[in-house]
């Protein structure tokens, strides 16, 4: 148990940047794992000869030798970070990216090695999770997801040095959108799109070819085709400020490419988007930034910085975003061109932001969105055959009014009379802002219900509408419109059956998404009785109730006891 946790924040640690940390943790698991294997005589070995138990040696020996080559598979990982020029070896530098490609092809050796040695240590361990006996069993399959989690993170290792070696290549000629959404007006993905970008990978160089305002791109030719749900909405052509309609990232940025060509950007081979909540934590790590006619400008603050510089300033700025454009284009000037101390701090910056959807990727090319796939960095829906929900707003009032809404989510599943199971969301949206005219007249949401396929509205609810199948995704869509002025709640209040699908072999298993942006909402499930609350700094709510019966009837029909006679 001891070597697990070991090995577990060895796992983290690397996850984190922290090589020493994961060395230091390795070391101590390869220690106990040789104090284990040493003690595997007496008083086990005694019960070697009993049928169906396995041999208790044997296990702790299997189980030993299992954990070692996971240590020798985190040490690999070391070695290909440290291959990897991320560490402090050297800066990074937007003109000269030979250092990072070389780097990123000098570790898929370690990564290979590191791959062999989970394989080993998985093989090695089927055998003690096996096992009848629980003291023998239990250890080896405690184990197991810290292997399972060590093999996704060097897939998206290997994954990700793939489309760094790509991008970086001297062969390299690759422009990328980057779209800068703004949460306090909520939409889809994030908010609304007031600035953009486009980075340029040219033959082994990076640099800023233009930051600018959305509004300063020419009126789409031909225009867009308007999703029928957004056209009721608009009061001037779709364009890219308003292009993050579906909560599917993928899907929004092949529409935003594809708006960013007709708008005059030009053709792009991937897309980034990013939220004013990344740029506090960028500045904070590479320090106060001075903005040309705006002095300086800290972390400390930020949002409220943002509001009065870009909505409350009178006269306001010509472009209006000026601002915004000046700081992200001294912020992004930084990040091509880091010293060596800051770039490991900037890569945990990243990490972060990616799990809460502050940052998300999407390439054109299928091989380069491989390395993105099955990520945070993704964007998208997840896909799950048992019970969905995910809740996205779009504030379709100009205002910010997002920055001071809370909503406070339940969602509930029972059975109802004919034993079907009926899902039920109780929403209270509450606007804490003061009334201001700019910032929080009120607030106006369109909100999206994305549930499971098969689910169906409980009677004539007024003012829920049933969407139909999700343009985005293999789920059903119902919308609201929920309106709460400042110091004021609003209620929403859904009701529907889901398909039996959600509890598949007698386990129901729920999967929520949190909307990018919404981590100050309070989201709290109650399965048949079970609750959990949502971790604010996560995306996802995981949650699992097994509906077998309690007791022996319970255990005979239960998937473990099939399993353990082999059906």
């Amino acid at each position: 148990m001891q070597a697990k946790t070991a090995l577990g924040d060895g796992r983290a640690a690397l996850a984190r940047g922290h090589v020493d940390d994961a060395l230091a943790s390795f070391t101590t698991a390869e220690r106990d794992l040789h104090r284990a294997r040493a003690g595997a005589g007496l008083p086990l070995s005694v019960l070697n000869p009993v049928p169906l138990l396995g041999s208790p040696t044997r296990a702790v020996r299997d189980t030993t030798a299992a954990g070692l080559h996971a240590v020798a598979a985190g040490r690999a990982l070391v070695r290909a970070e440290d291959a990897f020029p991320l560490r402090g070896h050297q800066p990074l530098e937007g003109s000269n990216l030979a250092p990072l490609h070389q780097g990123a092809l000098d570790a898929r050796a370690p990564l290979e090695t590191a791959r062999r040695a989970l394989t080993v240590a998985k093989a090695e361990m089927r055998g003690p999770a096996g096992a009848s006996l629980p003291p023998l069993s239990g250890p080896a399959r405690s184990a197991l997801p810290v292997l399972d989690d060590t093999t996704r993170q060097l897939d998206t290792v290997r994954r990700g040095l793939d489309l760094l070696a790509g991008l970086t290549s001297p062969a390299a000629d690759a422009r990328i959108l980057i779209l800068s959404q703004d949460t306090l007006e909520a939409r889809a993905t994030g908010g609304f799109i007031g600035t953009f970008g486009v980075i340029h990978f040219a033959h082994g160089t990076v640099a800023l070819e233009r930051y600018s305002a959305a509004g300063q791109l020419s009126t789409p030719n031909p225009p867009m085709p308007v999703p029928a749900n957004l056209a009721y909405w608009l009061r001037s052509p779709w364009e890219l400020s308003n292009v993050n309609w579906w909560p599917d990232f993928p899907t929004t940025a092949a529409f935003a490419r594809e708006m960013f060509r007709r708008e005059g950007g030009g053709e792009v081979a991937g897309v980034v988007a990013i939220t004013q909540e990344l740029l506090g934590p960028l500045i904070a790590a590479t320090g106060p930034v001075d903005v040309p006619g705006y002095a300086t400008v800290t972390a400390s603050g930020l949002e409220q910085r943002i509001i009065d510089e870009v909505e409350l300033k009178e006269p306001e700025d010509k472009p209006k975003h000026k601002f915004l454009d000046l700081l992200s284009q001294q912020i992004l000037d930084r990040l091509l061109h880091l010293p060596p101390a800051k770039v490991g701090d900037i890569a945990s910056v990243l990490s972060r932001a990616a799990g809460t959807g502050d940052i998300q990727a999407w390439f054109l090319d299928p091989a380069e969105q491989e390395a993105v796939n099955g990520t945070t960095w993704q964007g998208a829906l997840p896909r799950t055959d048992g019970d969905f929900l995910m809740i996205a707003d779009s504030n379709m009032w100009k205002s910010k009014a997002n920055k001071d809404l809370v909503r406070d989510v339940h969602y509930t599943v029972d059975r109802g009379k004919d034993g079907a199971f009926v899902g039920h969301v109780h929403a209270v949206y509450s606007n804490n802002g003061p009334p201001q005219p700019v910032v929080n007249p009120t607030y106006l949401g369109y909100v999206r219900l994305y549930v499971p396929e098969g689910a169906r509205l409980v009677g004539n609810q007024k003012g829920i509408q049933d969407e139909g199948r999700a343009p985005d995704g293999p789920y059903h869509v119902f919308s609201a419109v929920v309106r709460a002025d400042p110091k004021a709640q609003a209620t929403l209040d859904v009701r529907y059956t889901l398909p039996a699908s959600v509890a598949r072999g007698g386990e129901y298993d729920l999967m929520w998404v949190r909307q990018v942006g919404a981590s100050a909402d309070h989201l709290t499930a109650n399965v048949l009785g079970t609750s959990k609350i949502a971790d604010p700094s996560a995306r996802v709510l995981d949650m699992h109730t097994d509906l077998n019966p309690r007791g022996l009837r319970g255990w005979l029909h239960s998937r473990w006891f099939f399993r353990r006679l082999g059906l």
